[in-house]
Formats: structure tokens, C-alpha cells, sequence
């Protein structure tokens, strides 16, 4: 055999080698694609079926009585379930889950299966009966819009907050309306990310430096200085940048305890 035809043997080799690495990594690709489709799927198909079996909807009543929540049933699947979060005029509605930490719900859902969408969940450092100044809860900003996806609507389209101001936190005691009062992106660390305890000087100071500052809304609808008991919940979600989160805050407008 000849030099050339050595080297020409040995060329095909290589485009062989190439062609099925490359079968391989593109097999590879779609294999987890698929993974994450079928995960996706998984979890939008748990909680559709977590709003369906346990809440009803009434969307032509009272802010109060929009959505009504068997926390009996929800808490027999799982213990940690302390609320419920409903956004009005928008299909943001998941129980919401307290572990003592910030680990447990990043990765699983509240029936204890992993998934990549996780659950929503209170900061571990807050009191899981609602009763501090300024509560944190998280969620994931899926790409297929489910969990705090829909977050991102708020800087991406040009009226949403206008049509979307307030979202309900549920718990078995009552319901409570928050008003959403500030929307903007920071890192990680900042200190928006500071629970307060109490309606105090340092609280109203952090109100006005750290979450209305920058905001990329401005309601003026809200009274804030006028309120007498200050609370607010800072939702937060992940964005493009690994570092940096989105925040979207209400202020307690209104509340509605059970019974009543």
C-alpha cells in the first residue's frame, strides 16, 4: 500500500471518528433536552393538578374570595405547606412551603419529587406565621413561564404592572392583599434581601433606600408613609445573570381573616 492511499485511509478514519463523535454529542443534546421537557412536564402537570384539586376559584367575587385553599388536604401530603400565593389577573398560584432552610424546596416539589422547577418557599430566616415587617419568598424563573417565570413580565412588557398590581398570600387564618409597589434587578447579596421584624425607624429608612429606590415602577396609589403597620413581601427570582436576582415587592393593602 502506498504512502497515499495510507493517508487517504487515514483521512476517511478521521471523518469517521469525527462524524459519529459528533452523532454522539448531538444524540447526547437531544436526550437531555428530552430530560428536561419530560421534567418540565412532570412538574406543570403536578401543580395544575394541586390548583384543581385543591382550590376553588370565583374570580367574580370579592378580592377575599377569589380563591379558596384546602390547607386540611395540602397539609396531610406535606406539613411544611404554610401558605398559598395567588397573583390576580395572572396564573401564578402555589402553595407556598416553609423548611427552616433554604436548600430543601430549591430542587423538589412539595410531594417530595426532584425537579429542576422546585417549589416556592419562604426564606428560612423568616417566621413562618407572617408575622415579620418584610418576609422573603422565592421561586425559579423557569423558561416555559411556570413557577416566577411570569416575574419578568413586569421590566418586558410595557403595561403589565398596570394590569397586574396585586398578588394574595393565603394562609388558613385569612387572606392577605399586597400591592406591589417596587420591581427591580440586584445581586445577590443586596440588601433588599434584609428581613425585618418589626415596624420601626430602621425598617420605614430601609423601605425608602433599599426597595423603592431604583424601582423600575412607581405607585403612587400606595400610602406608604401613612401606614400604621408596615409589611411587605419581597418575591425573588433568578435571572439570566447567575449573580443577580429580580424583586418584585407588595405592601400589605388589606386583609381578610377567616370567619369574618
Amino acid at each position: 500500500m502506498d504512502k497515499n492511499e495510507q493517508n487517504k485511509k487515514s483521512r476517511n478514519l478521521i471523518s469517521m471518528i469525527m462524524i459519529m463523535a459528533g452523532v454522539i454529542i448531538i444524540a447526547l443534546a437531544v436526550i437531555m433536552l428530552v430530560r428536561k421537557q419530560l421534567d418540565y412536564n412532570k412538574s406543570n402537570d403536578l401543580y395544575d393538578k394541586t390548583v384543581s384539586q385543591y382550590t376553588t376559584v370565583d374570580e367574580k367575587g370579592e378580592w377575599y374570595d377569589q380563591i379558596n385553599v384546602d390547607f386540611n388536604s395540602l397539609r396531610s401530603v406535606n406539613s411544611d405547606i404554610i401558605a398559598w400565593i395567588h397573583f390576580e389577573n395572572e396564573d401564578i398560584d402555589y402553595p407556598v412551603l416553609f423548611s427552616g432552610d433554604n436548600d430543601t424546596y430549591l430542587r423538589k416539589t412539595y410531594d417530595g419529587s426532584d425537579a429542576t422547577a422546585g417549589s416556592i418557599f419562604m426564606d428560612e430566616n423568616n417566621a413562618k406565621d407572617f408575622t415579620d415587617s418584610h418576609i422573603l419568598i422565592y421561586g425559579h424563573n423557569m423558561r416555559n413561564l411556570s413557577m416566577f417565570g411570569k416575574l419578568k413580565f413586569y421590566r418586558t412588557q410595557e403595561n403589565y404592572f398596570d394590569d397586574h398590581k396585586y398578588f394574595q398570600i393565603i394562609t388558613p387564618e385569612g387572606a392577605r392583599r399586597y400591592e406591589v409597589v417596587a420591581c427591580k434587578e440586584v445581586s445577590e447579596t443586596d440588601s433588599i434581601f434584609t428581613i425585618y421584624r418589626g415596624d420601626d425607624e430602621a425598617f420605614r429608612d430601609f423601605v425608602k433606600t433599599e426597595v423603592l429606590s431604583d424601582s423600575i415602577v412607581n405607585n403612587k396609589d400606595v400610602d406608604i408613609e401613612g401606614s400604621s403597620n408596615l409589611q411587605m413581601v419581597t418575591l425573588s427570582t433568578c435571572t439570566a445573570a447567575d449573580e443577580d436576582r429580580f424583586v418584585v415587592t407588595g405592601v400589605l393593602v388589606d386583609e381578610h381573616p377567616y370567619g369574618n
